[in-house]
């Protein structure tokens, strides 16, 4: 047999109501600006109207600047593969924590670097030359 064991529950006083007080929000304020700035940057070039960037609050705490932030706009605005693909060219795709030092150190390529700057033959002679360097070449 089981013995059922009671507990002595005191009755509640109904003058006393206990709720929670609700926390304030408090937004954290800390890189609000910069990170406006660089979204209002990257909204100018591109006529967007992003609102969020966690991504670009992230790479920011990791030490990141602003002007190299906006250094990653400026090299994805003339990178062919990205003006293709103009979705590609949001917050989370431009300041992913995998991405970013790729984007940061984007380069074009050498014939779009060269584009204007020298006839295009010197420009293909550079091109063979780079090619060569870099044992890109077909042994005929």
């Amino acid at each position: 047999m089981i013995q059922q064991r009671l507990f002595y529950i005191p009755p509640l006083e109904k003058d006393i109501v206990y709720t929670p007080k609700p926390k304030p929000k408090q937004k954290n304020k800390h890189y609000e600006i910069e990170v406006q700035e660089i979204l209002d940057y990257l909204n100018e070039k591109k006529g967007s109207r992003y609102r969020e960037g966690i991504n670009i609050k992230a790479r920011l705490k990791e030490g990141k600047t602003v002007e190299e932030c906006k250094k990653v706009i400026d090299n994805k605005f003339q990178d062919p593969d990205f003006l293709k693909n103009p979705g590609w060219l949001c917050p989370d795709t431009l300041f992913r924590k995998s991405k970013f030092e790729k984007n940061l150190y984007w380069k074009p390529p050498l014939k779009a670097r060269l584009a204007g700057k020298i006839s295009e033959k010197a420009a293909e002679t550079l091109f063979n030359l780079e090619a060569i360097e870099n044992e890109e070449y077909e042994e005929i």
